[in-house]
């Protein structure tokens, strides 16, 4: 016999769960996740796991909020069982036996054979998965208790009595904690029917969306339905009547058969003479003969063919691909995933569409198939996610240049410019705090300030320090000067500055002057306004100028000015990039 774990302790006395069939048993009470089903509100949806391994059968715990226990000891790691342990599950305690429950049979002597020979023989019951013990044969009492007493007649529970009292109603299921009239039969649901008794003796049976439905007459009782009493009311693989002690009893006779004589053969036959008959000539002319000949061919040919017709050949069950129809259903919705139990009939939708109409058209596909009983729907709407994004994100002056769009299903994309770094770290901050796809998220947003810093940074290197910069929701604007020896350098740094993410536009201001140009004559352009009026030389170079009364030297500045070199007879001088000159002593 296969491992059992059987209920001796608790609400489900006499449940027997066998370990057969495969190495992995799931134990809870929900019948789609679990392999072994206890039908307790205790119990958890998955509460443990049982493997049959080399050493033998190891028991796992997988509830947190009312873990099992073994021989009143909880558990944290893996368990090896022994033979007899008691495994606490829910409200009940189950012991686990590993060749089946312990039963003694002997074997009867040739004598004890004999002897039971001439025993009447027992009545045997039916076997169920609940081991119950022998009970008195239940008597049908009406002499006492209320008018009306509600019996079950067949099932686990036959023999059992409810007294039923008037204008009330009673809720029957499996649930103790919940229902009126507590069945013990794994067939008839947790709040499997309401029944209701009105103050004038009317009665009522409602079934309340159970898996196996109420019967009554023959029939499935769908929503609520007048009862007589005296009706055989079906429920699972139970059943009960409601009896009216005050009513008049009606006693169901069984027809009484009537004897089938049999007549005594005789010993002896007699012989029986059988005369010959002469045959008679046929009446009928031949031309006649024909034709009737000719009809009843035609009546036998007539015959044959409908036979052929209506032969029954036998149908070849083909099965049924149901993962190819959905993914029929749903190829247009590359973002959707999809997993179908069979078992239940209930579909699982995962994934991103773009809009709500491509959300309904998905549902109006699945629709249409009608092996899909139910289905959990987690698909998220692109649009109402960044459109959601979009109003927050304008509400936050920093944020107001970014905006937020879906290129297809499952992706989003940040767009837009912000002028500093510490504009684009709040950003980020506040997107880890309220955006819930970061994983599907691309950050497109363009920092002026950074693209200023590289724009800046590859002047510098190639020499145009007389150009200057200006960044502006994507249009980058030079001005400035340049030599005109340099103007094909300078058209090259352009075209890369065109690279750049975030640039659009590039406007190019920058004047190119000649190398005669290149260096300002400031005695010319301004007249009188830079008196030299002395300088001093130490050997053959002047070291030091005075201008305008100031004894300046190289690297001093006049007027923003920085002196670059002192010649003989000019002072070269340098203001972003443009170079300068004061003449002297000529």
């Amino acid at each position: 016999m296969p491992a059992e774990f059987v209920a001796e302790e608790g609400p489900l006395k006499g449940l027997v769960l066998a370990l057969e069939e495969k190495e992995e048993w799931a134990i809870g009470r929900d019948p789609d996740l679990c392999d072994l089903v206890v039908e307790d509100s205790t119990v958890s949806r998955k509460h443990l796991l049982c493997r049959k391994e080399a050493e033998g059968f190891v028991l796992e715990n997988l509830s947190d909020t009312n873990p099992a226990k073994i021989n009143n000891e909880p558990f944290l790691e893996r368990k090896l069982l022994e033979d007899g342990d008691k495994v606490s599950i829910g409200k009940t305690i189950f012991h686990f036996y590993k060749e089946g429950m312990p039963t003694s049979f002997e074997v009867p002597s040739p004598e004890e054979v004999e002897e039971e020979a001439f025993m009447e023989p027992e009545e045997v019951s039916s076997e169920t998965i609940f081991r119950e013990e022998e009970l008195p044969e239940p008597e049908l009492d009406l002499t006492e208790g209320g008018r009306f007493v509600l019996k079950v007649i067949a099932g686990p529970n036959t023999g059992a009595e409810f007294a039923l009292d008037l204008d009330k109603e009673y809720l029957i299921g499996t649930d103790a904690a919940t229902c009126d009239i507590v069945f013990h039969d794994l067939s008839i649901s947790r709040q499997h029917a309401r029944f209701g008794l009105s103050a004038e003796g009317e009665l009522t049976i409602e079934d309340l969306g159970s898996r196996n439905g109420v019967i009554v007459d023959k029939e499935r009782v769908i929503g609520k339905r007048d009862l007589d009493p005296n009706t055989v009311v079906g429920v699972g693989t139970s059943a009960f009547l409601v009896i009216d002690r005050e009513a008049p009893a009606v006693t169901i006779a069984a027809p009484i058969l009537e004897p089938i004589l049999k007549e005594e053969l005789p010993e002896e036959a007699e012989e029986v003479e059988v005369e010959k008959k002469a045959v008679a000539k046929p009446t009928l002319s031949t031309g006649t003969l024909i034709l009737s000949l000719i009809i009843g061919g035609a009546v036998i040919l007539l015959g044959v063919g409908l036979v052929s017709l209506l032969r029954v050949s036998e149908v070849v069950s083909i099965p049924h691909d149901y993962s190819q129809e959905i993914s029929s259903a749903v190829e247009k919705f590359p973002g959707v995933q999809f997993t179908y139990n069979k078992a239940s009939s209930k579909l699982f939708l995962v994934g991103h569409v773009s809009t709500g109409i491509k959300k309904n058209e998905l549902i109006y596909n699945l629709q249409g198939l009608m092996f899909i009983k139910n289905y959990e729907d987690n698909v998220v709407i692109d649009e109402s996610i960044w459109h959601e994004m979009n109003i927050l994100l304008s509400k936050i002056s920093d944020f107001q240049g970014v905006s937020m769009h879906s290129p297809g299903p499952g992706q989003f994309v940040l767009t837009g410019y912000l002028q500093t770094n510490k504009q684009a770290a709040a950003l980020t901050d506040y997107m880890n705090l309220n955006f819930a796809y970061l994983d599907k998220l691309e950050n497109l947003v363009v920092v002026e300030e950074q693209v200023m810093e590289e724009v800046v940074s590859a002047l510098l290197q190639q020499g145009f320090n007389g150009a200057a910069v200006a960044f502006s929701n994507g249009e980058l604007v030079m001005t400035g000067y340049i030599s005109s020896t340099d103007l094909t350098t300078f058209q090259s740094q352009l075209e890369q500055f065109k690279q750049i993410s975030g640039v659009r536009t590039v406007r190019n201001y920058v004047v190119a002057l000649s190398p005669e140009q290149a260096v300002v004559d400031l005695n010319e352009k301004y007249p009188g306004r830079y008196q030299v009026t002395g300088f001093s030389k130490h050997g053959d170079v002047n070291i030091n100028v005075v201008i305008n009364g100031r004894m300046l030297t190289r690297g001093d500045s006049i007027d923003n000015m920085t002196i670059t070199s002192i010649q003989p007879h000019t002072i070269f001088l340098e203001k972003e990039g443009l170079k300068y000159k004061v003449d002297y002593n000529k």
